[in-house]
């Protein structure tokens, strides 16, 4: 799986393992761990960031049986490893293809920290209840207001794709070998909008 699905998949996912996380909690939760969820994703973020913005990009589907294809800082398209011969118009699409991607990627990954603070918060919350009283529905639900907020930055997520689907678009009319490379799609985009506004669960984008 290339990174561009896996930092849109993975807010959810820390949301989801936050909602876990509290309803874990009642029974073997209480050594401090929220934080070294945080900690750790955080780190694993930022690595990531640092490659994204510096390595070069694999835009190969998984669901196509298709040499690797990767497009590199200086707009360079390297498809199964060797370098595709480019104008400078070209060039020029292909770099804001892999601007458009590091757009949306960069904003999964901000997704993400916000997801990994929510499980954080839900074993913290849990282990208050535990002493406060609160109802374990009433640490729910406040979780719940939480995970509200995020699902909208997803949303507004959703709302950049439309502009790297006219890159890649671009890209595509004007350079015959990223054609085959050229998966994303309007349903892509109607499917990260629903998925997006659901409770939990996952969602991907294919391009």
């Amino acid at each position: 799986m290339n990174p561009f699905r896996l930092s849109i998949c993975a807010f959810l996912l820390c949301a989801t393992a936050g909602m876990a996380a509290c309803a874990r909690s009642d029974s073997n939760t209480g050594q401090g761990d929220h934080s070294l969820i945080a900690d750790a994703v955080a780190n694993a973020i930022d690595t990531a960031r640092e490659k994204l913005r510096t390595g070069n990009i694999d835009v190969t589907s998984d669901h196509l049986d298709l040499p690797r294809a990767e497009i590199s800082p200086q707009g360079d398209l390297l498809i199964g490893g060797k370098p595709v011969a480019v104008t400078p118009q070209q060039r020029a699409l292909l770099l804001e293809y892999r601007a458009r991607l590091v757009d949306v990627v960069e904003q999964g990954m901000q997704i993400g920290t916000q997801g990994a603070d929510l499980a954080s918060h839900a074993v913290g919350d849990a282990l208050s209840a535990a002493f406060s009283g609160k109802s374990h529905q009433h640490v729910h639900d406040e979780l719940e207001a939480r995970a509200a907020g995020i699902r909208q930055a997803a949303a507004k997520l959703c709302e950049r794709l439309p502009d790297m689907l006219a890159a890649q678009q671009k890209l595509a009319s004007a350079m015959p070998a990223f054609r085959p490379y050229a998966t994303m799609s309007e349903e892509d985009i109607d499917r990260c909008r629903r998925d997006a506004a659901k409770k939990g669960g996952d969602f991907s984008v294919h391009y």
